[in-house]
């Protein structure tokens, strides 16, 4: 079992004291372990050594219509429904670990900051996303005011169509 802690270290700087939080775990034999989780803009070293291309634009098509009703005169209802892709979708990747010896070289030399994890974003997926928003209300005038009552609902559904896998990646998890 891994239990998840947090490690506080006071560090002096120059008469002054920080706190700084860093993530932490209980290894097998029960020794506490610094833990820091490197997140890498894609134009790093270290990005680069894991084989992850420079961000593209995401692309997306949208299809989308909807109606609107007025069966009452103090009722209306709408309902649009929409069909999205996107591909080359950005997302941030799951964590690498030096556990895995295909990363730990490349994790290495960020072993004296404590960095045992990298992370990044990158265009590895293309989404399709479908979905309904419905809308009812009513009205009717309250006193010298008017009384509005909203009933709206979302219907959403986002499948993952393609997982992108870069070159680098794909050749460490063979």
């Amino acid at each position: 079992m891994i239990l998840f802690l947090m490690l506080i270290h006071p560090i002096k700087i120059k008469e002054k004291s920080q706190v700084i939080f860093r993530p932490a775990y209980r290894s097998g034999n029960g020794d506490i372990v610094p833990n820091q989780v490197l997140t890498a803009n894609n134009k790093s070293s270290v990005t680069k050594a894991f084989g992850i291309a420079a961000l593209k634009e995401e692309t997306s098509v949208n299809f989308s219509g909807g109606f609107t009703a007025r069966p009452h005169p103090k009722f209306s209802i709408t309902a649009d429904a929409y069909f999205i892709t996107i591909d080359d979708r950005i997302v941030l990747t799951s964590r690498f670990t030096d556990g895995n010896p295909a990363f730990a070289s490349i994790l290495a030399p960020f072993k004296d900051a404590g960095v045992s994890q990298a992370q990044f974003f990158s265009n590895a997926v293309d989404t399709e996303t479908k979905g309904v928003d419905i809308v009812a209300a009513f009205f009717t005038p309250l006193g010298e005011g008017k009384l509005d009552i909203n009933l709206a609902a979302n219907f959403t559904d986002t499948e993952v169509t393609s997982i992108n896998v870069p070159s680098g990646l794909a050749r460490a998890r063979m």
